[in-house]
Order: structure tokens, then C-alpha cells, then sequence
């Protein structure tokens, strides 16, 4: 979600300059880099944590095709 703010931020920024605005308030320069770096920073982060976790456990024995525990 932070990095889809800083996102739509920097296309706030980004898309006026093309048309010859150069003077944009600081604090929205801010909350564009911050929320694209920050975003992207935790993204990375919840990928790595989830490729690391220990993968899910089935507890269930085996059983074969009629039910009675291998």
C-alpha cells in the first residue's frame, strides 16, 4: 500500500514536469521517494520472509488404500 501511494505520487510529480511545471511542494517530493523506497523495501522484505519460513507441516500419518496407518 506505501509503495502504491508513493507510486501515485511520483506520477503527481513525474507527469506535470512534462508539461513544464518544475516547482512541486517538498513535502510531496517526500512522501514520493519515501513511499517508493520504503514500499519496495518492505515488499522485499515480506518476500524474503516468506521464501525462509519454514514450509507449512502436514501432521497426518500416511495411510494406504485402505485407510489403516503405513
Amino acid at each position: 500500500m506505501l509503495f502504491a501511494i508513493g507510486l501515485v505520487a511520483t506520477a503527481v510529480i513525474i507527469i506535470p514536469f512534462f508539461f513544464g511545471a518544475t516547482e512541486r511542494p517538498t513535502w510531496l517530493n517526500v512522501v514520493a521517494a519515501g513511499g517508493l523506497t520504503i514500499g519496495f523495501a518492505l515488499a522485499l522484505i515480506g518476500i524474503v520472509t516468506a521464501v525462509l519460513s519454514p514450509a507449512a507441516v502436514d501432521d497426518t500419518e500416511p495411510v494406504d488404500t485402505e485407510g489403516n496407518p503405513i
